[in-house]
């Protein structure tokens, strides 16, 4: 699984039109449950899109276009956590180039 209970992730590989790619989501502290679709997660506030086309959610519920949905579930696959590295992480940064040396001018 990409995510856990309470993770802020971002939303990736959703169809273009509903306009969900890149939006930043907070997951409710739960655990995921099981789709069919694989585990999803709930979201601690809903995210909305406007349907551009006639579809159906999981429920088997009608939209057309123009209607307001509320996504309040996101599937695993869907969502790319945002969190650190944790405190034993060594600090790289300056790791990939040489780290600069003080000149002192003298006169």
């Amino acid at each position: 699984m990409n995510c856990r209970p309470k993770d802020l992730a971002r939303i990736v590989g959703v169809p273009s039109q509903l306009k969900l790619n890149d939006k930043i989501v907070q997951l409710a502290d739960h655990p995921a449950i099981d789709t069919p679709c694989g585990p999803a997660w709930l979201l601690e506030t809903s995210v909305f899109f406007v349907m551009d086309v006639i579809g159906r959610d999981a429920a088997g519920v009608l939209f057309f276009p123009g209607d307001h949905v509320e996504v309040a579930y996101m599937l695993d696959a869907n969502l790319r956590p945002i969190r650190g590295l944790g405190d034993d992480t060594p600090d790289v940064t300056l790791a990939w180039m040489p780290v600069p040396l003080l000149e002192v001018a003298h006169g």
